[in-house]
């Protein structure tokens, strides 16, 4: 078996480093000792793809391989962990919907989430249900043709800033983890309450919320 890079995963690898190295390791420590958010980090990764890197070419992305995603999220971490931690969350949102989701849906929010003009967020984990998503106790109810979300979200990445959030709840209470199902819910959503940022040790630039349906 072959393990050698192919060329464009080295050249992918080389830009990714010459830019993180010049560009995103000079900012890290401010963002550690001000827990700002790395919005201008983003703004320079997204004109290169990188917000689009794990979905392919007919929605949007540059249609990587998966070495050269992880080649990528590797040298963006190296040089500013906090960006990371923002891209790889946003990454979980829109594999979420990649994978789970209709045309429809794809269409509405891939494209602009791999060009870095919306941002994603992930919601699953829950107070009592972090490592063990069967115990989720967030529920959605369907009334009258539409479902209402009613839940507790907690420490989920990118969520006071996101536009929209992949939401984890239980439509059938009784079947366990096949009983849950995923909603993409738009940030501004009347009924959505987001706590926090949460003060961590580290990773201070890479915000994590608490939300509530």
């Amino acid at each position: 078996m072959d393990f050698s890079l192919s060329q464009e995963e080295c050249l992918l690898r080389d830009t990714l480093r010459r830019l993180a190295e010049s560009e995103l390791a000079p900012r890290a420590q401010r963002i550690d000792e001000t827990a700002v958010f790395p919005h201008e980090n983003l703004e320079m990764l997204a004109p290169l793809g990188v917000l689009g890197m794990n979905l392919p070419g007919e929605w949007g992305g540059p249609g990587v391989s998966a070495v050269g995603l992880s080649l990528a999220v590797e040298e963006i971490a190296a040089a500013c962990a906090s960006t990371a931690s923002v891209l790889t969350a946003h990454f979980l949102a829109t594999d979420a919907i990649l994978l789970g989701g209709g045309d429809s849906l794809r269409r509405r929010y891939l494209p602009p989430a791999a060009a870095g003009d919306t941002l994603g967020a992930f919601a699953l984990t829950e107070p009592q249900a972090g490592s063990n998503p069967a115990d989720l106790q967030s529920r959605a109810e369907l009334r009258n043709g539409r479902y209402r979300l009613r839940g507790t979200k907690q420490f989920i990445s990118n969520a006071g800033v996101a536009d929209f959030i992949v939401v984890f709840a239980k439509t059938d209470m009784e079947a366990d983890h096949r009983g849950i199902s995923a909603f993409v819910v738009d940030r501004d959503t009347e009924g959505i309450i987001i706590s926090g940022p949460e003060k961590t040790m580290g990773l201070k630039g890479g915000h994590v919320f608490g939300v509530v349906f």
